[in-house]
């Protein structure tokens, strides 16, 4: 039986794998996340969990943050519930804020943006895989949850080399981030800040894993019991 991680960063992927999770990680590209889900998605798969970094629109959640989201606000409007038994037993693990999550097909960068969006959505926090998840999940009748940790909080600007997308295999764009620093020097200090609010993100992921593998890679207690 196989749950499927979906991510965008090689690194997210690396730590999802050590729960004993499938990743899918193809680079935060909505699109190629699609499609991949679209090809993993078959007999055996029994359910699917969007796990990373996230951008924070609630100003209470600091970097490394924890999220273990109700829901997921779609571009079209739709509201879409994780699965309840499944999130309630891997709250039980580690200490996570509830609420939801709003999809979006690019990255938020600016705190007025999402500012924006948290008035409009009242979400707690932002991501790019999330709705595509949900979106397989309700073609295909599976289970899904949401797991996350804040990256860049509410308040701050992300700095233009941090917009670079990655690689299709979750990489940075190396080149392309030392050509925009040399463009613009003066965004260093905002982007060394934003790495080490990554780092911490992914250590409260990783801690996540190692006190909760176990239940966030069982969609159903039978299977969990097994």
């Amino acid at each position: 039986m196989t749950v499927l991680a979906v991510t965008g960063l090689a690194a997210e992927a690396r730590i999802a794998a050590r729960a004993g999770l499938v990743p899918i990680c193809v680079g935060g590209s909505p699109e190629r996340t699609e499609a991949a889900l679209r090809h993993a998605i078959g007999e055996g798969v029994t359910g699917i969990v969007s796990f990373g970094i996230a951008g924070g629109l609630a100003p209470e959640l600091a970097p490394g943050a924890l999220i273990l989201a109700s829901a997921v606000l779609c571009a079209d409007g739709s509201r879409l519930e994780t699965s309840p038994r499944w999130r309630d037993r891997v709250r039980r693990h580690i200490p996570a804020v509830a609420g939801d999550v709003a999809g979006s097909g690019a990255v938020i960068a600016t705190a007025a943006e999402k500012a924006a969006l948290r008035r409009r959505t009242g979400a707690v926090a932002t991501d790019l895989e999330s709705a595509v998840v949900a979106g397989a999940a309700r073609g295909t009748g599976l289970p899904f949850i949401i797991l996350r940790a804040v990256a860049d909080s509410a308040e701050r600007d992300l700095p233009l080399a941090a917009l670079i997308p990655l690689t299709g295999k979750g990489r940075p764009a190396l080149p392309k981030i030392i050509a925009s620093i040399g463009r613009d020097p003066g965004q260093i200090g905002n982007l060394f800040s934003v790495a080490l609010d990554t780092r911490r993100a992914l250590r409260a992921l990783a801690e996540a894993v190692d006190r909760a593998g176990s239940a966030i890679a069982s969609p159903s207690e039978e299977w969990q019991n097994r």
